[in-house]
This record gives structure tokens, sequence and C-alpha cells, in this order.
């Protein structure tokens, strides 16, 4: 969590003036981030509790299902999961909310990149949704 707070210390110290107002467009791009969190959520949390098998993986190397997210730990139970992406999805917003447009557009796009990245990672290992 020390990453995240000290994003959190930096746009609470942004002067108020900076603040522009929020628009309908950043509030898909804030629901788009909470939803990509969400689903890292569940695909870790499915990964970590699959055994997905060498054979079934895909890709040409056997991954061992570990979280790689030190501040989560290797294997961190569903609760942890849900909190941490509940606290990271409320201070995401609230940085998202201090900045000033052109960089909060900014925050949102490459979050939204970084997450679609390790969304595919996951993927990779054969973690998905089956529907």
């Amino acid at each position: 969590m020390r990453i995240s707070g000290a994003w959190l210390l930096l746009a609470m110290a942004m002067p108020a003036a900076a603040h522009d107002e929020w628009t309908d467009a950043d509030t898909v791009r804030e629901a788009i981030n909470v939803s990509l969190f969400a689903y890292d959520a569940y695909q870790t949390n499915a990964l970590l509790h699959s055994n997905v098998p060498c054979s079934e993986q895909r890709g040409p190397v056997c991954h061992q299902m570990h979280e790689s997210n030190p501040l989560l730990g290797r294997n961190p139970s569903g609760t942890k999961l849900a909190v941490a992406t509940l606290i990271g999805s409320a201070v995401h917003a609230g940085i998202a909310y201090a900045l000033p447009r052109g960089w909060r557009e900014a925050w949102q796009y490459v979050t939204i990149g970084i997450e679609v990245a390790v969304i595919n990672h996951n993927s990779t290992v054969h973690v998905g949704v089956n529907f």
C-alpha cells in the first residue's frame, strides 16, 4: 500500500485550484478501470486456487501460480484481493478526481493500459471467464 499511499499524498498536496470539473467521460474511464481491477482480482483468485496443470496452460512456459504484486504477497486470500480491489479503486478514483483534466485522462488511460496488459498476461496462463 506504500505506492498507493504515495499517490494519494501527492494528489492531496495539489492545490485546489488545479481541480477541473468531473465529466461523463471521466466517469466512463473510471468505470472501465474499476471493472478491470475487479476482473484482475477475479483472475488472480481463480489462478491461485485452480492449480492449472502445465499441460493445460497456454504458451511455451509452465508458470508457477503466484501473485506477483509484492503488496499482496505470493498467495493472497480472496478477502485480501477483494479489500485491495476496493481500496485501490477508491484511491485511484480519488487521485483521478484531484488531478487536472489532462493529467486525469493520462492517469486513467495509463492505468487502463496496465490493467489490460496484466489481464492479458493472466490469460496466457489459461485464466479467463467461462460462459
